[in-house]
């Protein structure tokens, strides 16, 4: 009888534990490897969606504050520059944003710090025109626009002293303002008391440059709506004042109707610009076009 060597079972289950061994840290290897190529598909595809979320975001950002830069730009150009034409308004335009020290170079230098983004901005070009009156005097006119156009700016400068009254009647609302010694008592879409000597009054946002008693409402002029005729009339003598205007289109407005004003002057409604931008992840020319009037101006 033949017994078994029981160092041959030492040796067995030795031999199959290092088998195990062996397996186990096979299997680890393999599942770590899947692990890290797992999470490098997943960083790769983060990393691809947040920088083309970010060079989106930069996009709006860059287009939202040009428009607001230029549109600034272009509502004081409306009532200062007095420009006979289109090109005369859009050469003074350009000055403005691409001469040493201008908005392109000063937008520049404002955000190369903080972005990583290089932007040029140039070639201003007014895609629809604006009609605008400056300095007319209150006095008994009809502002008659030739067809049904928008109203982007109205503004009324009153002084005190006349003591009498001025009302701004639209086809569809009207507001009356009472020069009462030291303060201007305002009647119809609300009540108010506005106090200062010297007032100005935006009738399209309802601005008022003065302290007021109470909410004047003075937003008569929707700049989304079109308006035929806008009366402004004067009262128990008359106010010491005067008005601008700006409206969509060329030569809009009858100055037949409005003895007191002699032009009207070429302005901008929609401008349009050449942005050019360069980055690390992003590189593109293209032109941003956008209404110079609206929500807020």
């Amino acid at each position: 009888m033949v017994m078994p060597d029981r160092n041959d079972d030492r040796t067995d289950g030795h031999d199959r534990g290092q088998l195990i061994l062996i397996g186990a840290i096979t299997l680890a290897f393999i599942i770590l490897g899947v692990v890290v190529v797992f999470n490098g598909v997943l960083y790769t595809e983060t990393l691809s969606s947040t920088a083309t979320n970010q060079g989106a975001s930069d996009d709006t950002t860059i287009e939202a504050e040009i428009e607001g830069g230029i549109g600034g730009i272009a509502r004081y150009g409306n009532l200062a520059w007095e420009a006979d034409d289109r090109s005369g308004y859009e050469n003074e335009l350009e000055d403005v944003i691409e001469d040493d020290g201008g908005f392109a170079e000063q937008y520049l230098n404002a955000t190369a710090n903080n972005r990583p983004v290089v932007t040029t901005v140039g070639g201003a070009t007014v895609r629809e025109d604006a009609s605008a009156i400056t300095d007319a005097e209150i006095g008994g006119s009809n502002v008659e626009l030739v067809g049904s156009e928008r109203v982007g700016h109205f503004a009324l400068e009153l002084s005190q002293g006349g003591g009498g009254e001025v009302t701004i009647d639209t086809e569809s609302d009207s507001v009356t303002i009472r020069d009462d010694g030291g303060t201007f008592n305002v009647t119809g879409l609300n009540s108010c008391q506005i106090h200062g000597d010297e007032v100005r009054i935006d009738l399209v946002t309802g601005d008022v440059n003065a302290s007021t008693d109470g909410d004047c409402g003075l937003d008569l002029i929707d700049y989304e709506a079109t308006y035929d005729t806008i009366t402004v009339t004067e009262r128990l003598g008359g106010v010491d004042g005067r008005y601008s205007l700006v409206a969509k289109g060329t030569d809009t407005v009858d100055l037949s109707a409005m003895p007191t004003v002699s032009e009207q002057h070429a302005g901008a409604w929609t401008v349009e610009i050449e942005i050019e931008r360069d980055s690390n992840d992003l590189s593109y020319q293209k032109t941003h076009e956008f209404d110079v009037y609206g929500d807020g101006s």
